[in-house]
């Protein structure tokens, strides 16, 4: 039995010899035997089963660089979860299990995938978006270095401008730093922030909406992607994200911003959140909002909400048309003591305040001095209105 034991310990004993000993009675010599790098595929199948609480007779076996390709390939599919440390180190490892490996965000997978020789070309590239200067010089050396994986490193680096292609890659990355590191490089054009403009999460979505080189139809598109994904975000959680508020701020701030982004960005008007309120603000003292739109915030903003900053932004805008003031006016007036009400001031400044209201306004009240001055300011009161209120003294 104890020459049993030696053959079937011994790593130059042929796969026959091994075959015929798996057989044997003695529990010790099946596992030797499971171990040993040169039995056949079938029987380790077959002794995997008798042993399936030794995960070290698996890490040994896909460890072992005599191991064939077949064997890792199994060892892998059945055992993953076990093995794939001991498999991503072992130069004999099929291209196929590499390459898959090769996605993983997990950064000691990387090290191992890095200073295996057998790792491909397509992995060693991936690996090569690093700031990691060991990972570099080990890659830089590396059998399957590709110029792309060199230039990658160089951009890395701060050094060039670099190619399309490497941005492109670097834009469809599983890593996120990655991808956000693309969307802040000045000279990103474009085409790339095309691609990083689909992506799913929030962070990239404000680096893509504060590139100055995102397009006004991208910008229009990006902002309607994202409004939708906000509103979705909303149904299922209620805990306030303020990446959400940064990204609404610098779409409305965007130099190329639209009336048509700023229309789509109108609809958070339903989000009371605090992390949009802002961005709402933003919006409606923006000078491209379109007039149906600031119509439609002075119908939908309650009279809280028309009496503070929003109201003011409103009222100053000179785009906000004629139906807007008057709708805000009929609010204030219904709610509260207009002489005494600073943004309504600023409605009634509005050079596009219809003559007629300036005109009710002072026939059905006693204006304060206040109140007066921003009447005679405003270009539409009627002259004979002006006439009135500059006679007009205080009681």
């Amino acid at each position: 039995m104890r020459e049993s034991l030696e053959i079937a310990q011994n790593p130059q004993s042929d796969s026959h010899s091994l075959d015929q000993l798996a057989n044997s009675p003695d529990a010790a010599v099946r596992r030797a035997v499971a171990k040993n790098p040169n039995t056949s595929i079938a029987t380790c199948l077959k002794l995997d089963a008798e042993f399936p609480n030794d995960p070290a007779l698996f890490v040994r076996a896909a460890s072992n660089p005599n191991t064939p390709p077949e064997l890792l390939q199994v060892l892998f599919r059945k055992y993953r979860h076990v093995v794939v440390s001991a498999i991503s180190q072992n130069p004999h490892t099929p291209t196929p299990i590499l390459e898959g490996l090769g996605q993983s965000d997990n950064l000691v997978m990387q090290g191992y995938l890095i200073h295996n020789p057998s790792s491909p070309t397509s992995v060693i590239e991936r690996l090569a978006a690093t700031h990691n200067p060991k990972w570099q010089t080990a890659i830089t050396a590396h059998p399957n270095v590709s110029p792309l994986a060199r230039d990658i490193i160089n951009f890395m680096n701060g050094g060039t401008k670099p190619a399309i292609a490497i941005l492109e890659r670097l834009a469809q990355d599983t890593r996120k730093p990655l991808r956000c590191l693309v969307a802040t490089f000045p000279q990103t054009p474009s085409s790339i922030l095309a691609i990083l403009a689909q992506d799913t999460d929030k962070e990239v979505f404000l680096k893509v909406a504060q590139h100055p080189n995102l397009t006004a139809p991208q910008l229009e598109a990006l902002t309607k992607k994202i409004v939708t994904a906000h509103q979705q975000w909303l149904k299922s959680s209620s805990v306030i994200d303020l990446t959400w508020g940064e990204t609404f701020h610098a779409i409305v701030q965007h130099p190329n911003i639209t009336a048509k982004a700023l229309a789509s960005l109108a609809e958070l008007k339903h989000d009371q959140q605090y992390e949009t309120d802002e961005a709402i603000r933003k919006i409606i003292e923006h000078p491209l909002t379109p007039a149906k739109t600031l119509t439609m915030f002075a119908e939908t903003l309650r009279l809280d909400a028309l009496a503070n900053a929003k109201g003011w932004a409103l009222g100053l805008n000179t785009n906000t048309p004629t139906e807007a003031l008057e709708i805000m006016i009929e609010k204030h007036l219904a709610g509260r003591h207009f002489n005494s009400n600073r943004a309504l001031f600023k409605i009634l400044a509005n050079p596009n305040m219809s003559p007629q209201r300036i005109e009710h306004i002072v026939a059905n009240s006693s204006p304060s001095a206040a109140l007066r001055q921003v009447l005679l300011q405003n270009p539409q009161t009627p002259e004979h209105i002006r006439q009135q209120l500059s006679n007009q003294k205080e009681p």
